[in-house]
């Protein structure tokens, strides 16, 4: 008699419905996942190559300020430069970048800088940064690029 209620239960039909629909609104959900992790992965791909241009930007920029320091009035040529520059830093805070701010003095953080020159300074403990080479820069709370430093390294170890 049970079996007979088995093969008679009017909602079989909608069981089998509502199972499906579960299995694919699984395997959307899995999709969709994969999805905003390619899109995040591309996106920060997009916004390392823009990090490069304005690293480009800064390098120009401190060049002019060398050359300009002995000339009184910068040329128009400078200041529309120096705009761009601006409007550029402005577009990357849009996309959620933001550089990583370093005093100098501070001490290294492994997981924000990268080492990439030591020298001898007494007076200053190992792992003091005395100059970035290149910003570090954070996108939506996240590291994208670590800063590259110049550290503080008096006690050399040879082996």
């Amino acid at each position: 008699m049970e079996n007979q209620k088995a093969q008679h239960n009017p909602l079989a039909p909608v069981e089998d419905d509502i199972r499906q629909y579960i299995r694919r609104c699984l395997e959307l959900d899995k999709e969709y996942k994969d999805y905003i992790t390619k899109t995040e992965a591309d996106t920060g791909k997009i916004l390392l190559s823009f990090i490069e241009v304005m690293d480009a930007f800064d390098k120009v920029m401190a060049k002019i300020a060398q050359e300009t320091d002995s000339m009184p009035n910068e040329t128009t040529w400078i200041n529309e430069f120096k705009k761009v520059q601006k409007k550029f830093k402005i577009a990357l805070k849009k996309g959620g970048l933001k550089p990583v701010k370093i005093k100098s003095g501070t001490k290294i953080k492994p997981s924000r800088h990268m080492v990439v020159q030591e020298v001898k300074r007494r007076g200053l403990e190992d792992g003091t940064i005395i100059g970035v080479i290149r910003t570090g820069y954070l996108w939506n709370g996240s590291l994208l690029r670590a800063a590259t430093v110049k550290t503080v390294k008096n006690n050399r170890q040879e082996g």
